[in-house]
């Protein structure tokens, strides 16, 4: 059976995304993967795009960032050290309970910003976006999950 293949140039990644779809039911089609011909400006273009979103929310960039676009699903994570806010600090002696309010206020504005930069620069249909920081280490775990079904849902 073959299996039929939806080939789409996005400019900015400077590459071809690949959507491989399979026919589960005779109206019903799902994305099984995405492929990149060129994964490493794929990876630089979105950390490009999540560290001006970080500089733009938080004040400061990240010192380590490693994402991992996975191929056989429709998702990419990334993961995360990011600089401390000398703001944070001040409000994390203060006031706790409200650090820890700001920083989950933060954090959905990022998110909110990411996915629109990315929906607005690649072209791309996001479901969701799951991110979770730990402000004891400062590591954020970034999970953003793209519709089933490529961009008509």
């Amino acid at each position: 059976m073959k299996f039929p293949v939806l080939i789409r140039t996005i400019p900015l990644l400077k590459c071809s995304v690949y959507i491989i779809i399979w026919k589960l039911r005779s109206i019903h089609l799902q994305v099984i993967g995405i492929i990149t011909k060129d994964t490493a400006a794929a990876k630089k273009d979105l950390a490009h795009m999540y560290n001006e979103v970080s500089k733009e929310i938080f004040g400061v960039g990240t010192t380590l960032l490693k994402i991992s676009i996975f191929e056989t699903e429709s998702f990419i994570t990334l993961q995360a050290r990011h600089k401390k806010a000398s703001r944070s600090n001040a409000l994390e002696w203060e006031a706790p309970d409200l650090k820890q309010e700001v920083d989950f206020r933060l954090s959905a504005l990022f998110k909110r910003k990411l996915k629109e930069r990315i929906e607005t620069d690649l072209n791309l249909n996001i479901e969701a976006i799951f991110r979770d920081y730990d402000a004891s280490i400062q590591y954020a775990f970034t999970n953003i999950m793209f519709h089933e079904g490529g961009e008509d849902n």
